[in-house]
């Protein structure tokens, strides 16, 4: 590796760390570290939890979430990626240097540097697991030596990591079959068929078959969620302009056949999975980088070749250049940082401190408690393709069978079944800080006038009551606003004397 890679690699460690612990969290995170999490207490996907991701990636984390983890235990996880995505870039410079013979500094500072590639890959997703692999393929194809099993190991491990990969796993088999013929092809497919089988096979073990096929499969080729790639697509282009036309003229670009089919292939591939995937997030974009990155190598070297640029010394045009093509990319790396983790992470450290025990939360923020029912998290989008008023029932009745967990109402608890809202409303209280509810109940004051009301409690446990104005009953024993008691799950009644108003009873935890 070269002086100047090497200062790169070192540099974009630094920019990575920094950004892995103040860059704002995706949901997806905690939904990939819950799941890490389940795997590493021995709970299988499909048979124990609803998952459509493929589990190799999370049982590469699962090691980093073991012991009694508490919220900062994302960082270390996001750290994991930081690891993975500086391997990446080695790989890609590697790569770079085995198909075109250049160094490609300048190409990487682009890659390395763009908005889409450095948030993306810092973040806890299978995603920069599988541009790893994906860089390491591209190295093993390169190189001298006939290495297609190992190349299809490694696309293999990457499909394993992410379905969405099977597209640059395409190309990759393409390349081997281009690069080391017939022979080479059907070695990079028995290579890649390792992985894959050996995941069938642990499903198949574990029972977990059938619904493996419907969550991994079905569910995802019948996606009923779809938007354009333009949005996304304009944004790397905003960032990455100069990346993206050196790689359009290094196609153009005379000789370099062996680079340029590579690096073809490899952007046909990236291509059709931003077309084809039907919601193609920032995440999706990262498939393009290795041919982007491979094609711009091939413009660099021609540039790095050429007499000069008119009336600059060759260095210094070439540096002047590289910084042009940074200067978007600061740009937009400037704008993720006007939002930071910190209100997320406050929270689960609040919520760590005051609570113990499972959660109710869609977004799976709580990652390193156990989750509630079959399904740990749920979005829109899978909300679309269940069955709502079976989804309701199951969990409603998950969380009775629970003892009423605590709940984090969160935005998609609130696109969630009507009916499960309405049995949460009647069943918990919103206490601070605002999307905790706990178990409680509230009593409009006209209810409490005359002879009272028999109340039931949601589950055994201890309880405090407040109000604020006059004196109130429970089962003829006068009460203090503040007061705890225990219930054994039966009915009691409450009365109150004088104007009372802001009634509630409220599980608490022993201890806390």
């Amino acid at each position: 590796m070269g002086k100047l890679n090497g200062f790169l690699l070192l540099g974009f460690l630094l920019l990575a760390g920094v950004s892995a612990s103040r860059l704002a969290f995706d949901d997806d995170e905690f939904q990939h570290a819950h799941m890490a999490w389940l795997l590493a207490r021995g709970e299988v996907p499909h048979r124990d939890f609803f998952e459509h991701h493929l589990p190799l990636y999370h049982g590469v984390l699962a090691p980093l979430t073991l012991g009694t983890p508490g919220p900062d235990r994302i960082l270390l996880l996001r750290g994991g990626n930081v690891l993975l995505a500086a391997g990446t870039v080695l790989l890609l410079s590697r790569a770079i240097r085995l198909w075109t013979g250049s160094a490609g500094a300048g190409v990487m500072c682009w890659v390395a540097l763009s908005p889409v590639f450095l948030v993306k890959m810092i973040e806890v997703r299978p995603e920069g697991f599988c541009m790893f692999l994906a860089a390491a393929s591209l190295c093993a194809l390169g190189g001298e030596r006939k290495r297609s099993v190992l190349a299809g190991l490694l696309a293999g491990a990457m499909v394993m990591g992410s379905q969405k990969f099977v597209f640059p796993a395409a190309g990759l088999f393409v390349l081997a079959w281009m690069e080391h013929g017939f022979r080479g092809g059907v070695r990079f497919a028995v290579g890649g068929a390792v992985f894959p089988l050996l995941i069938l096979a642990g499903y198949a073990a574990a029972g977990a078959g059938p619904k493996a096929w419907e969550q991994l499969v079905i569910l995802n080729v019948n996606w009923k969620e779809r938007f354009s790639p333009a949005m996304y697509a304009g944004m790397l282009w905003t960032h990455s302009a100069v990346l993206i036309s050196f790689a359009a003229a290094g196609l153009l670009t005379r000789g370099h056949t062996r680079a340029k089919r590579a690096a073809g292939v490899l952007m046909l591939a990236g291509i059709a999975a931003v077309l084809l995937i039907p919601i193609p997030f920032r995440q999706t974009f990262l498939m393009l980088f290795p041919g982007l990155a491979l094609s711009a190598a091939i413009a660099w070297k021609a540039l790095d070749q050429a007499v000069g640029i008119p009336r600059i010394p060759h260095k210094t045009g070439r540096m002047v250049l590289v910084i042009l093509g940074l200067m978007p990319a600061a740009y937009g790396l400037g704008r993720e940082f006007e939002t930071t983790l910190e209100k997320d992470l406050q929270l689960m450290r609040t919520l760590h401190a005051r609570t113990r025990g499972p959660f109710f939360d869609g977004r799976g923020l709580m990652f390193h408690r156990p989750h509630v029912g079959y399904y740990p998290w749920l979005h829109e989008g899978l909300m679309l393709m269940l069955d709502e008023e079976e989804y309701a029932r199951e969990t409603e009745s998950a969380i009775r069978e629970s003892g009423f967990p605590n709940v984090l109402w969160d935005y998609r608890i609130a696109h969630m079944p009507e009916a499960l809202q309405t049995f949460l409303r009647e069943s918990y209280v919103a206490v601070e800080p605002g999307p905790l509810m706990v178990p409680g109940i509230r009593v409009d004051r006209a209810r409490l006038a005359g002879e009272g009301i028999t109340l039931r409690l949601p589950s055994p446990g201890t309880w405090r009551v407040t109000w604020q104005g006059g004196e109130v009953w429970m089962n003829e024993e006068l009460l203090r606003s503040g007061d705890r008691f225990v219930r054994d799950g039966k009915p009691f009644t409450i009365t109150a004397r004088g104007f009372v108003r802001e009634f509630q009873i409220v599980r608490v935890e022993d201890g806390l």
